[in-house]
């Protein structure tokens, strides 16, 4: 039984543990996992997305217009008496006398009541209905024209989510590249602190083999080295606050991989990359659908040189309390009088054929212009695209050199540092080879970071991931 009471207690314990442990641990991330979280909490996106509702509900209005218009009008307050009861109203004879005009030959309302003391209530309403039959393609341009925005929108959407990718890629290279270069601080100050103490015990036996010019060098290179690390003390935060920032992911995250690595590239290829850019680029659809929006614009503003058809109806009708109703079709009655109206056939027509003409001048203009733009682009993004191309080419090739450098120099600095320890090399001869290895390490580090963002780069003006990153 207690064997089984002590089994319970440290199953128990353990679980704690690794629950403990589950909430400590630090959370792991990759830069395609950064990249999705980056990409879904964007205000910035989300902010594209809304204009690309906006240009739904434009076309949801665009498709209203085949529903016409419906318009209904109602009006209700106080009117002024026409006539008292009773009273007597007066006219000319033939003769030119004036008479008294019998009330059964009286002309329009007269005032039911006096209850009111000059002043009656009443409701009043009109009711429209205009439904367009032919517009000589007048709406199905502003559909066409209102899809095409969409399109538009969506694409501008696209740019957004291209430039927050690159933005994370670049906060996280340069994370990378700040906690290398503070690595590699670390272990060219543990070579120059150990020369400092050999050179210090030298100095102390007064041997004469290092002289205390020799040490205030190493004193000088040791300064040197932790002011180049400075800017890596303060970046490295700074990165991690901007990651944690714009992916919302926790302060005490880490990264895989943990050190500076190059990305892949996938397309080898100029040919294959200026193919990939004419599908995906979505600047080239954002200027396609702009300039299918434009010709449909024009056909708008063409189809008012022509009148719309269209089919209508009018009803129109009110009460007062004060006021008798009358029946007869000839007279304005003010509203008051019964129900009235029915359908229609309709014309409108614009006969002002100068100032129609000059709105498609002004659309045919802007269409126009986004051609010239959509040629300048057929020459412009193959040079775009072989530019970046070069630039990852380029920096590519630096980090290799950089690469072939670093493993001489640091060759260079463990002779120097062995032949120090022994009592045969020299502190101006050790100091070179330190120097010569952060340098070269420092160059190696910098030409992967410059080329992880010129693969970057490419795939943003490509608008489409080039490397073997997965998001």
């Amino acid at each position: 039984m207690k064997f089984l009471s002590r089994m319970m207690f440290a199953a128990g314990l353990a679980v704690v543990l690794f629950a403990s442990r589950g909430l400590t641990e630090a959370p792991n991330y990759s830069l395609g996992e950064l990249i999705s979280r980056a990409v879904t909490s964007s205000p910035e996106i989300k902010e594209a997305q809304f204009d690309v509702d906006f240009a739904k509900a434009r076309l949801d209005e665009a498709n209203a217009g085949k529903y016409g218009i419906i318009e209904f009008i109602g009006l209700g307050g106080l009117h002024s008496d026409a006539r008292a009861n009773g009273e007597t109203i007066y006219g000319t004879d033939s003769d030119g006398n004036t008479v008294a005009i019998p009330e059964v030959e009286y002309l329009g309302t007269r005032d039911s009541t006096n209850e009111y003391q000059g002043f009656s209530p009443f409701v009043r309403g009109e009711l429209t209905v205009i439904i367009p039959v032919w517009t000589w393609g007048k709406l199905e341009g502003y559909v066409k024209a209102a899809t095409a925005g969409i399109g538009v929108e969506e694409a501008k959407a696209e740019i957004k989510k291209g430039e927050v990718i690159r933005r994370i890629k670049e906060f996280f290279y340069g994370y990378l590249l700040a906690s290398d270069a503070l690595d590699l601080g670390k272990e060219v100050g543990d070579n120059v602190d150990k020369a400092i103490k050999k050179a210090t015990e030298l100095l102390e036996e007064g041997t004469g083999e290092v002289s205390q010019t020799d040490l205030e060098r190493l004193y000088v290179g040791k300064a040197e080295l932790n002011r180049q690390l400075a800017e890596a003390k303060q970046g490295l935060p700074m990165a991690r606050a901007a990651l944690v920032g714009f992916t919302k992911v926790e302060t005490n995250f880490t990264t895989s991989p943990v050190y500076l690595e190059m990305q892949k590239l996938q397309h080898e290829k100029l040919e294959d990359l200026i193919e990939l850019t004419w599908k995906s680029k979505p600047e080239l659809k954002q200027l396609a659908k702009g300039i299918e929006a434009r010709d449909n614009l024009v056909k708008v503003e063409e189809s008012e040189y022509y009148p719309i058809l269209f089919v209508g109806a009018q009803a129109w009708g009110g009460w007062s309390d004060g006021r008798s109703v009358s029946h007869n079709p000839f007279l304005n009655d003010g509203g008051f009088g019964p129900l009235q109206g029915g359908p229609a056939l309709g014309m409108k027509w614009n006969l002002n054929f100068w100032t129609t003409e000059a709105k498609v001048n002004q659309a045919r203009a802007q269409y126009r212009g986004l051609k010239a733009k959509e040629e300048f682009a057929r020459i412009g993004v193959p040079l775009q695209i072989e530019q970046a191309y070069r630039k990852v080419l380029e920096h590519r090739t630096k980090e290799q050199e950089a690469s072939e450098g670093t493993r001489a120099a640091r060759r260079w600095m463990i002779s120097a540092v062995n032949n120090y320890d022994v009592g045969i090399g020299e502190p101006r001869t050790l100091m070179e080879g330190i120097g010569a290895y952060g340098m070269m390490k420092i160059s190696q580090l910098k030409a992967r970071y410059d080329y992880n963002m010129a693969l970057a780069d490419l795939s943003q003006v490509v608008g489409h991931e080039i490397t073997d990153l997965s998001y």
